[in-house]
């Protein structure tokens, strides 16, 4: 097989993933529990070792120090599963999660070395998004229409938290995080001169409305610690640009922030919601327990079932057998922590500190921006572990960060 067909089949089989994962859970309401994203995910690793194995001892070798912490990290996660009170149900979900998400970053690794460039991928995430981001605004124009098809054949799903918009996603958050992701690739990506100017435009307004619509107070915050960012790292080109244009592209930006909040009233309310922590008669700890969605309340909990169980934790996926109420901490560190212990944190950090060392040493501008905003934005609303486009796209960037130019 020629090297073109290679490639063809594994670009392909990459869109069809970035489909398939966040659209296994509406399909599989319709019909009945699908292992879709598994068999796509499954495919496309497969594929990839397949096509380059000759390459994998090169990778072993070349990268040794991110796959000896990587598989500590997950190594440890198996034994906090191993010994879980559900033990099987655990090992299960570490093999779907952590397992198979080491599998991947290894497979693009593999994909990297072989001649596949950064921006591909990055620009292919960006164009599926334009995808999701349509799916939402559909679902917010004709909602009511959904939601009566929906009963009408008895299925469930969580459009009926309107107005909080999910698209294609199971959670509203999710899917307003993927938005905000997608906001900040697209603005390097122009800055870089990797996509039009048009594209730029079109692919920025609709992610914008994206964030928006899912009324996700942690994705608006990750668009602007993002931006921060990127202002830090890209002044010069920043500074370079006419100061007319730049001046019109932020108060146009601004002006679209002000309307879409005030012609979306369940985005305002969010907003409310967050000042209401400045005012009010109950004590900084109810507030914060209010406008965090319980997420005080949710740090009690987890500390308190840290306590019991502090070396290996309680078992990937098993928080809610003890927390009763809440499905996961809402914090990326915490979740390791109390699933992981002591240990699994520890290994989690190091894993972290040496990705970001390596960025820094190789000057991944862009790699250590998609890093930050990663970690700033599971530090609010955890999703790795729980769903798959996250529990990819961390593995995704960390081998994006281990890669050297």
């Amino acid at each position: 097989m020629r090297i073109m067909d290679k490639e063809k089949i594994i670009k392909l089989l990459f869109v069809l993933m970035l489909i398939v994962v966040p659209t296994n859970i509406i399909v599989s309401k319709f019909i009945f529990e699908l292992l879709l994203s598994e068999i796509f995910i499954g495919i496309f690793i497969l594929s990839i070792f397949v096509f380059y194995y000759k390459d994998t001892y090169t990778i072993l070798k070349k990268y040794k120090y991110f796959l000896i912490l990587s598989s500590l990290f997950v190594f440890s996660l198996f034994l906090s599963s191993v010994l879980s009170i559900v033990p099987r149900f655990s090992i299960i979900k570490w093999f779907e999660f952590y397992f198979t998400g080491l599998l991947f970053a290894v497979s693009f690794l593999l994909l990297l070395e072989n001649g596949f460039t950064k921006e591909y991928f990055l620009k292919t995430i960006i164009r599926v998004g334009l995808f999701y981001a349509v799916m939402g605004i559909i679902e917010a124009i004709f909602h009511n229409k959904i939601l009566r098809f929906l009963e009408a054949v008895r299925i469930p799903s969580s459009i009926n938290d309107y107005p909080k918009i999910a698209g294609i996603f199971e959670w509203h958050t999710v899917f307003g995080s993927v938005m905000a992701f997608n906001m900040i690739i697209s603005f390097i990506l122009y800055f870089r001169k990797r996509i039009s100017k048009i594209e730029f435009v079109i692919s920025e307004i609709l992610f914008l409305i994206g964030v928006i619509l899912s009324t996700s107070r942690n994705a608006l915050f990750t668009i602007f610690v993002g931006f921060i960012l990127i202002i830090l790292f890209y002044k010069k080109s920043i500074f370079k640009m006419n100061r007319r244009r730049l001046l019109l592209y932020v108060l146009i930006f601004m002006i679209l922030i002000y309307f879409l909040y005030q012609l979306y009233p369940p985005a305002t309310q969010s907003v409310n919601r967050f000042l209401g922590l400045f005012s009010g008669n109950k004590d900084i700890a109810e507030r914060l327990d209010g406008v965090g969605s319980g997420r005080i309340t949710i740090i009690k909990i987890a500390l308190n079932t840290f306590s019991k169980f502090p070396i290996f934790g309680v078992g990937i996926r098993v928080f809610p057998y003890y927390s009763k109420i809440f499905l996961h901490t809402h914090n990326i560190f915490l979740q390791f922590l109390t699933e992981g212990g002591v240990i699994g944190l520890i290994l989690f950090l190091i894993l972290l500190y040496y990705i970001f060392k390596k960025a820094i040493k190789y000057k991944l501008k862009f790699e250590i921006v998609l890093l930050f905003i990663f970690v700033f934005n599971q530090s609010f609303g955890y999703f790795v572990g729980h769903i798959y486009y996250f529990t990819l796209y961390m593995w995704f960037i960390f081998a994006l960060n281990s890669y050297g130019e």
